[in-house]
């Protein structure tokens, strides 16, 4: 079972990372333009939420349910707090593009376009 070795979360960034040395790292959308991005491309308006970019996630083992743990924490903080992620998945491990979307899908995430993903907060509504 996985467990966690380090959590930070502030307005700036999320960084969540484990015993064996999987991470997930978030940066703040300081200047705006994933919120100005996200709803001319027909997304959600993210106006008064923090939002965050999605940096990266890493697992060191796969198969293991390490990503699984470190999104389901990733979740409950961003819940917590209110805050919206914004995230462009980039197959760069054992998963393909269509896998990759499929498994952010599980927490929360929708599609905008062009590869292009939102997640609100759960109770949010993406309603304009």
């Amino acid at each position: 079972m996985p467990t966690l070795r380090h959590v930070r979360a502030n307005e700036c960034r999320i960084c969540l990372m484990t015993e064996i040395g999987s991470i997930a790292e978030l940066d703040a959308d300081f200047t705006g333009f994933y919120t100005k991005e996200v709803h001319e491309r027909g997304g959600p308006r993210l106006e008064g939420y923090r939002v965050y970019f999605f940096n990266r996630l890493k697992a060191r083992k796969t198969g293991i349910g390490e990503g699984k743990f470190l999104m389901v924490e990733l979740c409950k903080i961003l819940d917590e707090n209110g805050w919206a992620v914004v995230n462009t998945p980039n197959p760069y491990g054992p998963l393909d593009e269509e896998a990759l979307n499929a498994f952010y899908k599980r927490f929360g995430f929708k599609n905008v376009i062009d590869g292009l993903m939102v997640r609100l907060p759960k109770g949010a509504s993406d309603a304009d």
